[in-house]
């Protein structure tokens, strides 16, 4: 009869294969609707996209023919390619550093709060709660050129003499959809962030302070060193989240003026559901995938190569 060996608490011990099954059944049964879902959601069209962009799209009389790297070359060939991807570089960059800095602000300022510290965190958390649709709305009235409050504002303070058309710009508009998407997500870095800074025992800050450590030598040597691996997983998320980012830029620009802040997920948009080239979309999923992996790979390795020196 099939069976396995496993260790318990230092002993070896068999395992019946069959009997395992039998008493996992249930449990098995109980997962395998979510795990079926997740399959045909994720894991198919992921698979599939992946396919298609290797070969072109089958019709009713002629099947999926196997082109290579033809939908690539056509993507990467066609106009305003590299300019996309000099826009999703800057989109992703800007995303990842200003969401962070929000959010460990946002972060330290609850975590030294003592009165009010609920009503403030709930404050602070309506943008993590609105859904993007009405987030991108609401800053595309903030930063109309005729009736938007920011050019109302910055008028009156004196720092622009005519209002600003921010989302007719081509170098402007970035600007502005950053913001908006900056604003929407920095709830979730400090959320995170918080996490992490009230794992921290004061007894640790305590000790620093009775070394005579003023508050900057306090946060940079005993605070941010702690953080790290919370700093880690946040920025790795924000990374993930600004490179499949769409709805925002969506809302708000459509990815204009003149494709200004067109970014690689408006880029397959367009391509699939505007153009009707489904092969090159492919591709282009394809590809951002790849860079999505590579950048986490690099900056994963990094994080761990400085932790062991």
């Amino acid at each position: 009869m099939l069976s396995l060996r496993r260790k318990v608490n230092g002993k070896s011990e068999s395992l019946n294969v069959v009997s395992f099954w039998k008493r996992n059944l249930t449990a098995y049964l109980l997962i395998l609707p979510a795990c079926a879902f997740i399959f045909i959601v994720l894991v198919y069209p992921l698979v599939y996209s992946l396919i298609l962009s290797f070969g072109s799209l089958p019709s009713f009389d002629q099947p999926m023919e196997f082109v290579g790297l033809k939908n690539y070359r056509g993507l990467i060939n066609q106009y305003g390619f590299w300019q996309t991807v000099r826009q999703t570089l800057v989109w992703t960059t800007g995303n990842v550093i200003f969401q962070f800095l929000l959010g460990l602000f946002a972060a330290l300022l609850v975590n030294r709060t003592r009165i009010g510290k609920a009503v403030g965190l709930s404050i602070l958390l309506v943008p993590w709660v609105s859904t993007y649709v009405v987030t991108a709305i609401v800053w595309r009235l903030i930063f109309d050129s005729q009736l938007g409050m920011l050019n109302d504002v910055l008028i009156r303070l004196g720092f622009i003499k005519d209002a600003l058309n921010w989302l007719g710009d081509p170098k402007l508009a970035m600007i502005a959809v950053i913001t908006a998407n900056v604003w929407k997500y920095y709830p979730f870095n400090m959320m995170l962030l918080m996490g992490g800074l009230q794992s921290i025992s004061p007894a640790l800050k305590e000790a620093a302070e009775i070394d005579g450590a003023n508050g900057w030598q306090q946060f940079s040597r005993v605070t941010l060193p702690l953080l790290r691996p919370v700093m880690f997983v946040t920025v790795m998320l924000n990374i993930v989240h600004a490179f499949n980012a769409f709805t925002v830029v969506h809302v708000m620009t459509g990815g204009g003026p003149l494709r200004a802040t067109e970014i690689f997920p408006l880029l397959i948009h367009r391509l699939g559901f505007v153009s009707l080239s489904f092969e090159r979309a492919s591709a282009a999923a394809g590809l951002l995938f790849l860079t999505v992996a590579f950048a986490i790979s690099i900056y994963t390795w990094t994080f761990w190569k400085e932790s062991e020196m």
